[in-house]
């Protein structure tokens, strides 16, 4: 991916350290909201390295071109396999009068566009951000454009409403955190025992009415062999009904329950830091384990250990007594025994 170093370095600060985490992070407009807020920066930036990291999951395509290719005006995945070819290459063409890079060819672009068509849409343009005139073929807009994938799987309907209720979970989940957090930065309210409030979604159902039908998969041939059998579904629409004559199929209802399951007691508890003051490393590696708690920094200081142990615990952070979470981190402070010369 072509991008700054500093935008890359602010990416990977916040969690998004491949081209997958980018675009499943920045997919819809609020995401790359949410990415600009945690990085500080500036959002068009985000919007560009979204936009080639969408079409870097088109096999063969790499960042080089994946760059010209936004830069000409296509937006993702969806629009390079919707564009028309001889337009972005001319388009590319005007852009590079004074540049030395190498251009895809007419042969490379349309092999691009065939693979793209086999991607499922995952970046969402800005409301704004229209496509560039003539460069994508609008002409399957208000048809039964495969593109728009009006046939979903019934395993990929049920995921995507399990997914918008965990996403909008962890929504809530967050803001609890952010605002813990700012009541444990001040002492008194921390002295007080304020604790955020934790809003949990308990229950959701969803009652689906379908039109299904069974469709035999076959090649491009006509009279090739049988392919496989697919359950197809789609949700019940009066116009869509109508339009494609729908009518014929056969008509079910699916309810779905989502409930939601309280998270295993040693995650959600807190624990209480032991005291590993005048422990050996080894042995305080082993106590902090036994808490469900991993060992942090392991600064030495000046000093010798005491006694004949060759490592000997002289301070720890956080202090004994304080309460942590699974797996939280405990920063050691150690003397080492001097090796002779």
């Amino acid at each position: 991916m072509k991008a700054p170093e500093v935008v890359i370095q602010k990416l990977m600060e916040s969690g998004i350290e491949t081209i997958h985490d980018l675009v499943k992070a920045g997919a819809k407009p609020l995401g790359r909201k949410k990415i600009t807020t945690t990085t500080g920066l500036d959002r068009a930036d985000i919007y560009t390295v979204a936009k080639q990291a969408d079409l870097l999951r088109v096999e063969g395509l790499d960042a080089t071109n994946a760059q010209l290719l936004v830069s000409a005006g296509i937006r993702g995945v969806a629009d390079l396999a919707e564009c028309k070819t001889e337009k972005v290459l001319q388009r590319l063409a005007q852009l590079n009068t004074t540049s030395k890079a190498a251009l895809p060819s007419a042969d490379q672009l349309k092999k691009w566009k065939g693979l793209a068509g086999d991607l499922k849409t995952v970046l969402y343009p800005d409301a704004e951000d229209l496509p560039y005139p003539d460069l994508i073929d609008t002409n399957l807009e208000g048809q039964n454009n495969p593109r728009e994938e009006m046939f979903t799987d019934m395993v990929e309907m049920v995921t995507n409403l399990g997914r918008g209720i965990a996403v909008a979970q962890q929504e809530m989940d967050e803001q609890a955190i952010r605002t813990q957090k700012l009541i444990n930065a001040k002492q008194r309210l921390r002295d007080m025992g304020l604790m955020a409030t934790w809003f949990t979604i308990p229950d959701a159902t969803f009652n689906l009415k379908m039109n299904y039908s069974l469709v035999r998969e076959q090649g491009a041939e006509h009279d090739a062999p049988a392919g496989s059998q697919r359950f197809r579904i789609m949700p019940i629409n009066a116009r869509t009904q109508n339009y494609f004559k729908l009518s014929e199929g056969m008509q079910s209802e699916l309810n779905i329950r989502f409930a939601s399951l309280p998270p295993p007691p040693q995650i959600s508890q807190p624990i209480t830091v032991p005291s590993l003051v005048g422990k050996t490393l080894e042995e305080a590696k082993v106590l902090l384990a036994a808490e469900n708690l991993r060992t942090g920094t392991v600064t030495t200081v000046s000093g010798e250990p005491a006694g004949s142990n060759d490592t000997n615990v002289t301070a720890q952070s956080p202090e004994p007594g304080t309460d942590t979470r699974f797996q939280d981190r405990i920063n050691l402070f150690i003397r080492r025994k001097t090796k002779p010369a």
